[in-house]
């Protein structure tokens, strides 16, 4: 459960773990009993009454008075839960304002033309990382504490959210522009560089914000786990976002058969750190474990959607999407087969029954991520190479630091658009196959899963795909080929 202030009061529960035995025991028995007097032909079981945790609420006001069910859900409201309509429309206008004040309102140019002029040029960087990022930064935070460490009935305020955004802005100043005047300008990964130096000054201010909402003295130290954690993500995604560009880099300048390697490589990069990142918010809050999963399906799918659209061969997003397919029918198939055997036995394990929601969570984030990465990138990449500032990204406007503009612009959005109809198309395929085949609706789990997470999802995906682009920022000096020849 939540290492936070309420051990005994366990508030957006979705494990049945967190609900009275007896309850769960009779609206089992109950739900049981009617579906099987009314499938008594198939014997087939309503297996979402045990699967889908969030309808349980909803389910038990056939055993309830109307009073007590309203005190139940005030009791256990969650916090900023999102509708999936608001979600996406949170996530497309927050992604659009981040890279219109980042990218294109923050005039950038090519520093690399005049190497003395480019010395001067540090604030292109630093306004819009540390600026619009930092802002970015520090409510993503404030959102972080508040659903997982301090009191969800509190919250932070606007001083708070300042003091997060003073804290990793004056750190990224400090990280990037100290070592690019020690060093060099660019500073080759100064982005990175800046952006650990700003977490690590975040520490002692998250720590003093959450201390001052602390309402329980006795979770003192579980605090301090959470916060932990909680920075140890934040510098777990910072490596895996330069790794994967590297990746990236790499297979994108590769051709034939070798770029085609590429694909399994990155998913299998996507598959073991996401393990690690899972793991990591496993020890936050054992309900999030499957966010490591999203945030690893953001980064991975947007480093894989420059590769297919600066791929010469119109076949490799075809090989990408078999690849990613191949990974969603098996836990499809996992599913359906634990399903079908419970069914048949006319009974049901809690561990098979979690196992089975595991699998049908990383199906929703990864169709969201699927869903949302292509159409955002290809907005943000032709709002930036249309605007002045196009000149000063490195494959968007300029052939620099290991990056590669695309040949054919035409092609470069086709191949990103047969790349996207194809996964769009295997959503609806699925989920109409597990609607039809399971009797479960993967639009309600998603409902579930944004009630409680939706804000801070939509956060990291504003997050990740503009930060993709930060990266390319000639100013902040990632060169991917590692030559440095400045």
């Amino acid at each position: 459960m939540r290492l936070n202030l309420h051990k005994e009061k366990k508030e957006g529960s979705d494990n049945l773990d967190d609900f009275p035995p007896p309850i769960i025991a009779d609206v089992a028995l109950d739900l049981g009993n009617q579906s099987i007097s009314r499938r008594s032909s198939s014997r087939r079981l309503s297996f979402t009454s045990f699967t889908d945790a969030y309808e349980l609420p909803r389910r038990l006001s056939d055993r309830m008075s109307l009073s007590s069910l309203v005190s139940f859900t005030e009791s256990h409201q969650i916090p900023r839960s999102l509708s999936l309509a608001s979600f996406i429309f949170i996530t497309s206008v927050g992604t659009a304002l981040l890279c219109l004040l980042a990218f294109i309102v923050i005039p950038h140019s090519n520093a690399l033309e005049d190497h003395d002029a480019g010395r001067i040029l540090w604030w292109q960087c630093v306004a819009a990382c540390s600026g619009c990022f930092g802002l970015f930064q520090a409510f993503t935070i404030r959102h972080t504490l508040e659903l997982f460490v301090i009191d969800s009935s509190t919250s932070i305020g606007m001083f708070g959210t300042f003091c997060f955004w003073a804290s990793y802005a004056i750190g990224y100043f400090l990280g990037y522009a100290g070592v690019q005047y020690m060093w060099l300008y660019p500073a080759p990964f100064g982005v990175f560089i800046g952006h650990l130096m700003g977490i690590l000054l975040l520490l002692p201010t998250i720590f003093f914000v959450a201390r001052s909402h602390l309402q329980k003295e006795e979770v003192f130290e579980d605090m301090i786990k959470q916060i932990l954690w909680l920075v140890a993500s934040m510098a777990f995604l910072t490596l895996m976002h330069s790794v994967t560009i590297v990746m990236a880099s790499f297979v994108g300048q590769t051709t034939g058969g070798v770029q085609f390697l590429g694909a399994p490589a990155l998913a299998m990069w996507r598959y073991f750190s996401g393990m690690a990142l899972s793991q990591i918010y496993n020890n936050i809050d054992e309900h999030s474990k499957f966010l490591g999963y999203y945030v690893c399906w953001l980064i991975t799918g947007i480093y894989t959607v420059m590769i297919i659209g600066g791929s010469e061969n119109e076949l490799f997003g075809v090989f990408v999407f078999l690849v990613n397919i191949a990974e969603s029918i098996s836990q499809t198939s996992f599913i359906d087969k634990v399903t079908k055997a419970q069914r048949e036995i006319q009974t049901h394990s809690h561990a098979l029954d979690n196992s089975v929601k595991r699998s049908l969570r990383w199906l929703v984030v990864s169709e969201l991520g699927q869903v949302m990465i292509p159409v955002f990138y290809i907005i943000c990449w032709f709002g930036i190479s249309l605007s002045p500032s196009g000149a000063g990204f490195a494959g968007i406007g300029v052939n620099a630091l290991g990056s590669f503009t695309p040949k054919n612009e035409q092609v470069f959005a086709t191949n990103i658009a047969v790349w996207f109809g194809l996964e769009f198309a295997s959503i609806i395929a699925i989920h109409f196959y597990i609607r039809k085949q399971m009797s479960i609706s993967l639009l309600d789990h998603a409902a579930g899963i944004l009630q409680r997470y939706g804000l801070y999802m939509a956060l990291w995906g504003v997050f990740s795909m503009n930060f993709a682009f930060c990266v390319l920022m000639i100013s902040c000096g990632v060169d991917v080929s590692f030559r440095f020849g400045w």
